[in-house]
């Protein structure tokens, strides 16, 4: 087995229209400074190719569109990585492998059916789709879409309008700075924390899963807020108007000027408008997303035989991360990322190449490593998150009341300082 590296250049003015089409090669963008479109394919074969032997490009001047499209080849730990001009268009589709994409500037969409997508740092016009691979974006100015099945989708740092669908798949936005959003699920979670904006419109919407709002509490907001079936709860200061009867449970509350309008709506699911404070919100999340990537950049190098079982036992390892208690955070979360590790290497040793099998293992230990150093440092500064939980478990169950909820975490929150 060899490695080999091919590279072509286009001279592709702004405004360049660029079309990939990819089955199972991992795809890098990029963007650049220059009128130019770099694509750079790196991979092993059992003999010396041509970057024309795998992928099939064109470049139509008259239209400054450039077209590429994967061939059948079999090649292992695949990598192409495209470099863009300033403010182009792009059209991704990637059916198994990943998609990561930096920097950009333009109009861009990007689907995949069973790959990752992340987006990071780019500006313009953004729609990330796919069936069954996480999504997620951070640092995005302009106009944000992300549409997935069953997937979990993760938006930081956002800004301008944002629209977000599930049907299966949970749902986070962190440090929201965005004026527009619109949020819909069938069956999972939402959970959606505001930045401190001074005027804004929101819209949630969910069928059988929670909702759960972290608001600042200097926010002028304006919140309506109903479900039918689900139970609801509000930790904000303040009156608010409700009623309920059998069929559903309704309130309406503003603060000040009113100018950030929230509609909140769900069917069975319940609806919890918390303060985005030490007692709960955005100071006490932790990202495990570097642990995640590695699975996804290790998925797109494992031999094509394993790839289709690695997918299963890679989504399994991500649930496993997604279901870590943070009301044990103090003590057992070094125990769960161990359950992690022992799934992967389960999985590594099923691959019959000792090399990969290393390899593979190696990456593991370094993010397992280093979330454990992440959250030794940051465990310092915690309390006990578990009584936090626990009050919020007594609000659920309906056994203290929201004023006497928030008067508890207060109290945690003093400690803390």
């Amino acid at each position: 087995m060899i490695t080999l590296e091919k590279n072509q250049k286009f001279a592709t003015p702004s405004g360049v229209v660029v079309e990939i089409y990819l089955q199972n090669i991992a795809l890098d963008l990029a963007g650049g400074n220059a009128n130019e479109t770099n694509l750079n394919l790196n991979w092993q074969a059992e003999e010396d190719m041509q970057l024309e032997d795998l992928l099939q490009v064109e470049y139509f001047a008259d239209e400054n569109r450039l077209k590429v499209e994967e061939k059948q080849a079999k090649v292992n730990n695949a990598k192409f990585t495209v470099q863009l001009p300033p403010e182009c268009e792009v059209l991704a589709d990637n059916e198994n492998g990943s998609i990561s994409a930096n920097n950009l500037d333009g109009n861009v969409k990007l689907k995949t059916e069973n790959g990752s997508i992340s987006l990071q740092n780019s500006q313009g016009k953004f729609r990330l789709k796919s069936e069954n691979g996480f999504l997620r974006a951070k640092a995005i100015s302009g106009e944000l879409k992300l549409n997935n099945e069953n997937g979990a989708s993760k938006v930081v740092q956002c800004s301008g309008k944002l629209k977000v669908k599930s049907e299966n798949g949970v749902i986070r936005v962190l440090e929201a700075g965005c004026d527009k959003a619109e949020i819909t699920s069938e069956n999972a979670l939402i959970y959606f924390e505001f930045a401190e904006i001074e005027q804004g419109k929101f819209k949630f919407k969910n069928e059988n899963g929670k909702i759960h709002l972290a608001v600042p509490s200097q926010l002028p907001y304006n919140i309506d807020a109903a479900t039918k079936s689900g139970k609801m709860h509000i930790g904000l200061k303040g009156e608010y108007d409700g009623e309920s009867d059998s069929t559903s449970k309704i309130i309406e509350m503003t603060q000040g000027a009113g100018t950030v309008a929230i509609k909140v709506q769900n069917k069975q699911g319940s609806i919890n408008i918390m303060p985005a404070n030490k007692g709960f919100g955005y100071s006490h999340h932790f990202d495990f997303d570097f642990i995640t990537n590695t699975l996804d950049n290790v998925l797109d190098i494992i031999p094509q035989e394993y790839r289709k079982k690695a997918q299963q036992d890679f989504n399994k390892t991500k649930e496993k991360l997604q279901n870590i208690d943070l009301g044990k955070i103090s003590g057992n979360v070094e125990t769960a990322l161990n359950e992690v590790k022992d799934e992967l290497d389960k999985f590594a040793q099923k691959v019959s190449e000792s090399k990969f099998q290393e390899d593979l293992k190696q990456k593991v230990r370094q993010g397992v490593q280093k979330v454990k150093t992440n959250l030794s440092s940051s465990s310092r500064k915690e309390v006990d998150e578990r009584s936090r939980l626990k009050i919020l478990q007594l609000l659920e169950d309906g056994k203290i009341t929201p004023d006497e909820a928030e008067r508890l975490l207060a109290a945690i929150g003093k400690n803390d300082e």
